[in-house]
């Protein structure tokens, strides 16, 4: 028998009018971002919507919904061969029908090699949402099994991939959720027909793979290379050629490449200590992000919280630009658990993601962020107002090459001599107790002096200088007052800021005072 999950309220006259009023969808997408499409019978049919499986007014519906379950009858037919069935059916070739021909267009080739595959699927489906009693029935899981089949065989660019059942799995479960009994044959001008067709019990599994299938319009870019991402129009029943075939490396990378934007370029600008923390730590985005955004946080939140941050990604649109947003938020939540932590313990935390109180909090502060984030890339475009000087000014290239190179000049001693300076330092006395005390301020500083050797080689500007210059002095300040701890054990009795132990190095006076000056 099946475990129904708890059944939904109804669709109403009311839920048909936000998706019948040319302002009804705008309600349904904020209700979807603030959280508040939880609990409601309208999450499918709201899901299909946002992804272009369904569109247009609701009397259109059930003409889409019809086309594209036809599709899917048409795409089990072609991939799931039966030999028995065939050679019943008609009559067959004998040298070709026989279990042991090799020969690619044998229908028992083609079955064993369907049967390798569904193997190979059938074991990530039985752990998936293990222990969950729905995902546990022996008719979800080979209904699971047929729609990644069918959708791998189709689409041989992309092929099945581990975490494909992550993705399908949710949509079944919201299908079944909200799915219907059709009551209106005898009311066939009945206005809630749509939601009756839409909804209809007995074409789960067509509406499942339908979804899945645009969804995966999506995020096939993290499965296949761009040129090779499923179509975004109707199914296509076309066969895709084998040579288009492409290699994991090359998805990879672009979810690697996902991972380091979502790190240097959105955190950066949204939180610049949190970024530059984690990348003092030498902690690589993709090593943690990569499962948060190929299957799309699916193995890091419950199932509940799962879906109403779906309802926000799917209602944004925009390919899932949301995702990205959600990532910087969830890692921005949990700064204070990662600041002043080491690298074990940042890894551990961005593994096993703590649990969240309320997910609309991390969907509001995406949504929050990426506001902000806008409106400051509109500020960097917005042309400044042209000064007209009083007077004609004489040109200022020559001078601001010579005081960058000047600048540069004076910068590079220093900085050599500073690294020099914390590399050499320690402490004779109690040489271990100092070294645990200094081990995490030593790969900071040494990031950071790494950050401004760099700048000096390969950017020196004027506002780069500066940014340098600042950075120097906070380093200098950090090495003149934290050799030796304020009191306690391993300070000797005569030591002052800024003084090396015997053999450490250089005192902060080793710079000499004309640099200073500069």
């Amino acid at each position: 028998p099946h475990v129904v999950p708890p059944a939904p309220p109804t669709p109403t006259v009311d839920d048909l009018a936000l998706f019948s009023e040319d302002d009804g969808l705008k309600i349904l997408r904020h209700m979807s971002i603030s959280g508040d499409l939880q609990g409601t019978a309208i999450r499918s049919v709201a899901w299909r919507v946002f992804l272009g499986v369904l569109s247009g007014k609701p009397d259109q519906w059930i003409d889409q919904c019809k086309a594209h379950r036809e599709v899917y009858e048409q795409l089990k037919k072609k991939h799931i061969i039966d030999p028995h069935e065939i050679e019943a059916r008609e009559k067959a070739d004998l040298s070709l029908n026989n279990p042991l021909s090799q020969d690619e267009t044998s229908p028992w080739n083609q079955f064993f090699q369907n049967r390798e595959l569904e193997k190979e699927i059938t074991h990530d489906i039985v752990r998936t949402y293990a222990g969950t009693p729905f995902f546990e029935q022996r008719w979800v899981r080979d209904m699971l099994i047929r729609i990644l089949f069918v959708y791998a065989r189709e689409n041989s660019g992309v092929q099945y991939i581990q975490g494909m059942n992550e993705i399908l799995a949710p949509i079944v479960y919201v299908l079944h959720t909200n799915k219907m009994v059709p009551n209106f044959s005898a009311r066939p001008r009945d206005p809630m027909a749509p939601f009756h067709v839409a909804m209809d019990a007995a074409y789960l599994e067509h509406d499942a793979y339908t979804i899945f299938h645009h969804l995966l319009v999506i995020v096939g870019r993290w499965f296949s290379l761009p040129n090779r991402e499923p179509s975004s129009g109707p199914v296509s029943r076309a066969d895709v050629s084998a040579t288009s075939a492409i290699t994991d490396q090359a998805a990879n990378n672009q979810i690697v490449n996902q991972c380091r934007y979502i790190h240097f370029t959105l955190l950066e600008a949204v939180d610049p200590h949190l970024a530059s923390y984690l990348k003092d730590l030498a902690i690589e985005p993709h090593l943690y992000m990569l499962r948060w955004l190929r299957i799309l946080l699916a193995q890091v939140f419950p199932l509940p919280d799962l879906l109403l941050l779906w309802d926000g990604i799917f209602a944004w649109g925009k390919q899932a630009e949301l995702l990205d947003w959600l990532c910087v938020s969830m890692l921005a939540t949990i700064r204070h658990l990662l600041l002043g932590k080491d690298y074990s313990i940042c890894m551990q935390t961005l593994f096993n993601y703590p649990p969240t109180s309320d997910p609309r909090i991390l969907l509001t502060t995406a949504v929050h962020m990426l506001d902000k984030y806008n409106k400051m890339k509109t500020r960097e475009k917005t042309p400044k107002p042209t000064v007209v000087p009083l007077a004609p000014a004489p040109s200022t290239d020559s001078l601001n090459t010579k005081m960058i190179g000047s600048t540069k000049a004076l910068l590079q001693p220093l900085t050599t001599s500073l690294t020099s300076t914390f590399k050499h330092m320690f402490v004779a006395d109690d040489p271990e107790l100092e070294l645990a005390r200094l081990r995490t301020t030593q790969l900071h500083m040494a990031n950071r002096l790494d950050r401004i050797v760099y700048i000096l080689q390969n950017t020196p500007s004027e506002e780069s200088l500066k940014s340098a210059v600042e950075e120097l002095c906070q380093i200098k300040q950090t090495l003149a007052s934290g050799v030796y701890p304020e009191s306690g054990p391993g300070r000797p009795a005569d030591a002052k800021p800024g003084k090396l132990a015997p053999g450490g190095g250089y005192s902060s006076t080793a710079i000499s005072p004309s640099v200073k000056r500069k």
